[in-house]
């Protein structure tokens, strides 16, 4: 099942990013003030993406 993602914009800008499993909504990833200033193209959204993807990643093989 895919993971859905919901991103809240505070006041100053910045985002909080939280992956989780709809059906369980369990939390996968949750990031807090992400800067926003350096997502100004395409290229840099989908950087951003594959860093969230990767840190994923990255905790659940420490896990298992």
């Amino acid at each position: 099942m895919p993971l859905s993602c919901t991103c809240t914009v505070y006041p100053d800008g910045s985002l909080m990013i939280k992956a989780f499993e709809p059906s369980t909504d369990r939390i996968k990833l949750l990031v807090a003030a992400v800067a926003t200033e350096n997502l100004t193209s395409s290229r840099e959204i989908a950087n951003l993406i594959g860093e969230l993807r990767s840190e994923m990643s990255s905790r659940k093989t420490a896990f298992h």
